[in-house]
């Protein structure tokens, strides 16, 4: 029942040294265009879709 609740108790040094290429990546924002779920939402519709979806500009230094 153990193994069930601590699955990561039973890694090897093999199995951790495939995923030590990730730490490399922890510092890479790869969010550079994205969308949300909702940006703007209008409760009086004036024919339109209420939900107001589109891409955010993002300003890269």
């Amino acid at each position: 029942m153990a193994s069930l609740r601590h699955p990561w108790v039973h890694l090897v040094s093999r199995e951790l040294s495939t995923l030590a290429w990730l730490r490399a990546l922890r510092h890479l924002d790869l969010k550079v265009i994205g969308i949300h779920e909702v940006f703007a939402c209008y409760t009086e519709s004036s024919r339109c879709n209420l939900l107001d979806c589109r891409t955010l500009r993002i300003a890269i230094r």
